[in-house]
């Protein structure tokens, strides 16, 4: 799998274009540029989870096996920051009137999304006689446990979501709000700390360091696009707290926390110098959370059917094809849910 690992990065870098001396791109945090970024995580995050599903050994596996155990958590941090991007630069141009539609609009949006990816996930898990029993299929409706699918990243959103409204909502200075947002971020992560795995929580101030970086970004892009030598001395500080803070990690979640963050500034930073103009990458970023959400489902599915620790490459191009095939088919039934709902909220109106 390393090769497949090398010719994915390969990949990742087909049409980039690169900035010289003192020239930056200034479209670094466009959708379109953003979702060739999130493209690239989405990869990884696959090769991850492929990883969970086949036992890899031996010398052509090795560098493979040690990159999955080294990455971590770290592959998601960018779609947090983004998304926490995303919804502060929608309050910044569109005020209050999009504040108010957060939990009546896009809360529901995701979360019915997500029932639904449940569903898919139980209704496989009964055909295959994996039962997890009524109580956890229950709760899995609720994020709190899993029947195969990533709950803990769309509990993630959704928390995040409704933290932004109650802190934008009521107050109307947008730094205020943004440290109010931050402080029950915080307060998140501590409560969350006594229920559940790190990796439910670890990641979560990444948006809101998007939020931030809405807010603070023309004052930051006039320090780090100041010059070439202001810009490689910031983006060394970010790389160093990150690998002092990577090295410690496992001390404290506060710790990984800040490694994530220092990990996240130093890739924006890249993307500030190095552009990702891969048509490829775009797609798979633009349909992230089919993609992510139901990644699992071929690989479990192809694990009762298929010989897959005999023939692991096949496996990984039969799960990752299948998972762009459903990706699609599923994003396409959502666009006629997503019609539905805003029809019936309108008829409410």
């Amino acid at each position: 799998m390393t090769v497949v690992l090398a010719l994915s990065v390969i990949l990742c870098f087909v049409g980039c274009k690169i900035k010289g001396e003192n020239e930056y791109f200034n479209d670094y945090m466009s959708p379109d540029k953003t979702n060739a970024v999130k493209g690239i995580f989405v990869i990884f995050v696959f090769f991850r989870h492929y990883a969970q599903y086949i036992k890899l050994s031996g010398a052509y596996n090795s560098f493979f096996v040690t990159f999955d155990k080294a990455i971590t958590q770290l592959l998601v941090t960018m779609f947090l920051f983004y998304s926490g991007y995303g919804i502060m630069e929608s309050i910044s141009k569109k005020g209050k009137g999009y504040i108010r539609t957060i939990p009546t609009k896009r809360v529901p949006k995701v979360y019915l999304h997500f029932v639904i990816a449940v569903l898919l996930y139980v209704i496989a898990s009964l055909v295959f006689g994996n039962n997890f029993g009524l109580e956890k299929i229950l709760l899995s409706f609720v994020c709190w446990e899993s029947v195969g699918n990533s709950n803990w990243y769309i509990l993630a959103i959704l928390v995040s979501y409704l933290l932004t409204y109650l802190s934008f909502r009521v107050i109307k200075n947008k730094y205020i709000a943004a440290s109010v947002l931050t402080v029950f971020s915080v307060a998140y992560i501590a409560v969350m700390m006594n229920f559940k795995l790190p990796y439910w929580y670890n990641t979560f101030l990444c948006y809101s360091l998007g939020i931030w970086y809405s807010l603070l970004r023309v004052r930051l892009e006039k320090v780090f696009m100041k010059n070439t030598l202001l810009y490689f001395s910031s983006l060394s500080v970010f790389v160093s707290m990150f690998l002092l803070c990577y090295k410690y990690k496992k001390t404290s979640v506060w710790i990984f926390e800040a490694c994530c963050l220092m990990f996240v500034m130093a890739a924006v930073l890249i993307t500030m110098k190095i552009q990702f103009n891969n048509g490829f990458l775009q797609f798979l970023g633009t349909h992230l959370f089919s993609l992510y959400i139901l990644q699992r489902l071929p690989m479990r599915i192809l694990k009762e059917v298929f010989s897959y620790n005999s023939h692991p490459y096949v496996y990984f191009i039969l799960s990752f094809s299948a998972t762009v095939i459903l990706a699609l088919i599923f994003d396409f039934a959502m666009k006629k849910v997503d019609r539905i709902f805003d029809r019936g909220k309108k008829q409410k109106a």
